[in-house]
This record gives C-alpha cells, structure tokens and sequence, in this order.
C-alpha cells in the first residue's frame, strides 16, 4: 500500500518537474532578450534544482 501510493506520488512530482522543464524551456526562448536576463537566471536556478530533485526522486525509487 505505501509502496504503491510513494510510486504514484513519484510519478506525480515526475510529471510535473517534467512540464516545469518544458515550461522554463519556452520561456527562456521566448524571453532570449537582454533586458530578462534576470528573470531567466532565476529560472534557470530554479530548473536547476528541479533537476536536482528529479534525479533524488529517480534515486530513491530505486531502492
């Protein structure tokens, strides 16, 4: 029982790290002018740790 809701609670957070990704990445192509630098570099933080997160995700669904 709690295997299978930690399973379905990572593909949740999965999903949408996932859409996060894909968001930022549209973003910052749509944003790619000098004056949001800015707000891209704090997107790009921001993106950074949902990666790193992911990754922690992916590693405890291992074991």
């Amino acid at each position: 029982m709690v295997n299978s809701c930690f399973s379905i609670l990572t593909a949740w957070l999965n999903l949408t790290l996932i859409l996060g990704e894909c968001r930022f990445v549209v973003e910052f192509l749509r944003h790619s002018t000098l004056h949001s630098y800015v707000p891209v570099f704090f997107q790009a933080v921001i993106f950074s740790i949902d990666f790193i997160l992911l990754q922690f995700l992916r590693f405890l669904h291992v074991f």
